[in-house]
């Protein structure tokens, strides 16, 4: 396998093959070969088994095991200027994820329990890192599967993109937390909040920290809720669309169901208003907004945006409950250097990296 510089654009074509009917065909082995090579040596995330409906998860599993011995990758050294308190979380729960995987597959009658600990164990998968977790968690994950311990449940996905900078704050992440309450209260299907971002995004026109780094503030900063998948799918912000409808392809409802706060749909609205092609094309029948509302937002505003983005023939919901008052653009203005921000800081995984 050719160990060239790893192109994070790949990642789209990746989630394209992922979806594809003949997924598991012989002609994909070098791009998935390529996504082991990189994540065993730190430069990437096996993210995308975190997304996948159960019925593929389970023979992209077998896959990955079939591939993985044929990496050879070198030992995975951490990155500089990393801590290693990240590393060492994700660790611990692989290996809890492997203990109690080899339990299950060697317990008789006790499949409904299993079911269930794979449905909450999703974002484990994202963790694995190593070639002696890549290799034991896909066999892990195929002996499963095969056994029948796959859950039968349908997969919906959320996706929430955003700039993320300077990282992400607690109001981004009570965003999710309560989104996810209310979703959650529907009905049962099983749910997961896609968190996503751009390599470069064309509406602003500061200087961004490279890709890998935001990314890895994503994941800290998403890291302890495991409803949540940081999908490291690269693209300029001006392609966000036919990125979301990538990653729709692989929910059970094939609808772009997009994530945002109250701020974002008055701002792509009034875009959309004007004529950006880049915004029009974010509205119509196959994408649906849940509308998380700011505090202190404009409530007539928001009220007038969304008639305009159903007039536009997308279909809205509001979802209430958030305290939190935190911006990226107030953080960027004071600076993260000072004393006092700490309640800026969503957890120790983020805090740790400006700590350095």
């Amino acid at each position: 396998m050719s160990k060239e510089i790893y192109n994070i654009g790949n990642k789209e074509r990746l989630i394209e093959t992922l979806s594809s009917p003949d997924f598991d065909d012989r002609k994909y082995y070098g791009l998935y070969q390529r996504e082991l090579y990189w994540t065993e040596n730190g430069n990437n995330s096996l993210d995308f088994l975190e997304i996948l409906p159960w019925d593929r998860l389970g023979k992209v599993s077998y896959l990955i095991y079939c591939l993985s011995p044929d990496i050879n990758g070198d030992q995975r050294v951490p990155k500089k200027g990393h801590s290693s308190e990240y590393v060492q979380y994700s660790k611990s729960r692989v290996a809890d994820f492997l203990m109690n995987m080899h339990i299950f597959l060697n317990t008789v009658d006790i499949t409904n329990k299993a079911r269930l600990y794979l449905q909450k164990s999703r974002k484990v998968f994202g963790m694995i890192s190593s070639h002696e977790e890549i290799l034991q968690a896909s066999e892990a994950l195929f002996l499963a599967f095969n056994s029948g311990l796959f859950p039968n449940d349908e997969l919906v996905l959320f996706q929430y993109p955003g700039t993320f900078l300077p990282f992400p704050h607690k109001a981004h992440l009570e965003l999710t937390e309560k989104s996810f309450e209310t979703l959650t209260q529907a009905d049962t299907t099983e749910k997961r909040i896609v968190v996503s971002t751009f390599l470069k995004n064309s509406y602003r026109h500061e200087k961004n920290p490279p890709f890998p780094y935001r990314i890895d503030l994503l994941r800290r900063g998403f890291g302890l809720q495991d409803f949540v998948t940081v999908l490291g799918i690269g693209g300029n912000s001006d392609e966000q669309h036919r990125q979301m409808k990538l990653v729709s392809r692989l929910s059970s409802d094939g609808i772009i169901n997009y994530l945002c706060g109250s701020d974002t749909i008055i701002k792509k609205v009034e875009l959309a208003t004007r004529g950006d092609r880049r915004a029009i094309v974010l509205f119509g029948k196959n994408i649906k907004f849940f509308i998380s509302i700011r505090p202190g937002e404009n409530m007539e505003k928001l009220r007038l945006a969304c008639e305009q983005a159903k007039r536009f023939g997308s279909e809205v919901l509001i979802l209430t409950g958030r305290e939190v008052d935190i911006s990226g653009t107030a953080i960027r203005e004071i600076g993260i250097n000072l004393e006092g921000v700490d309640h800026f800081f969503p957890n120790s995984f983020v805090r740790e990296v400006f700590d350095k």
